[in-house]
């Protein structure tokens, strides 16, 4: 919070102040008059925010069409509002662009999977969840600080965070705990899914996309 001040002394309250600023003594005008009030103004700015991206396969990121790097990128500032985000890799013909929010002085972290290909299968789990635990809803988490998760899966997927399910895609910032998790995404019908092994820190929010359409048969 900054203040502007008026210092100077005014003029005595039975001297009559000229009609024409050009007649007045030299500083008069810019004097503040006895009594006034003390002006201020708001100079604090809003602080910026951050993201850490990455990306299977890499990507160039543009952010609002300018280059911020390729992936992975750790702890980028940005201005806190909304930006346009642009994921791009030209040998792999993948160009995708979205819209991500930026609070001021949190970070947000995104996880894309971009293709499926055989470098990703080593994280591919194909031993369906436990009914036990697939039957167990996962209640918002009661903290005074949690993160939150978003994910978004093509085609749509079951999520499970530490094998408690928390509903199907697109899930926006729900709650958990802050920590280390095994976050479990789930295809019925193909009988496969996808485990991520995240760390969610406090207030801050984690945004994971997959693309889990198999690849066409050749």
């Amino acid at each position: 919070m900054g203040c502007l001040l008026w210092l100077g002394a005014g003029a005595a309250p039975d001297d009559p102040l000229p009609d024409d600023p050009a007649d007045a003594p030299d500083g008069l005008m810019d004097e503040r008059p006895a009594g006034a009030p003390v002006v201020c103004e708001d100079t604090a700015q809003v602080p910026p925010g951050y993201v850490s991206i990455n990306t299977h396969p890499w990507t160039k990121v543009y952010v609002d069409d300018e280059l911020l790097g390729s992936t992975p990128l750790f702890r980028r500032a940005l201005p806190a509002g909304v930006h346009q985000v642009r994921l791009r890799n030209d040998d792999r013909g993948i160009d995708v662009v979205d819209e991500m929010t930026i609070e001021p002085g949190r970070t947000l972290k995104m996880r894309v999977f971009l293709a499926w290909d055989v470098s990703a299968s080593a994280e591919l789990s194909f031993a369906a969840p436990d009914p036990a635990e697939s039957a167990a809803a996962c209640a918002e988490a009661s903290l005074a600080h949690p993160a939150f998760l978003s994910v978004r899966t093509a085609p749509w997927s079951k999520v499970y965070v530490d094998g408690k399910y928390l509903g199907h895609t697109p899930l926006f910032r729900v709650p958990v705990a802050p920590g280390h998790h095994v976050l479990r995404l789930w295809r019925d019908d193909q009988k496969s899914g996808l485990n991520l092994f995240s760390r969610f820190s406090a207030d801050e929010g984690e945004v994971v996309k997959v693309d889990l359409a198999p690849p066409s048969p050749s």
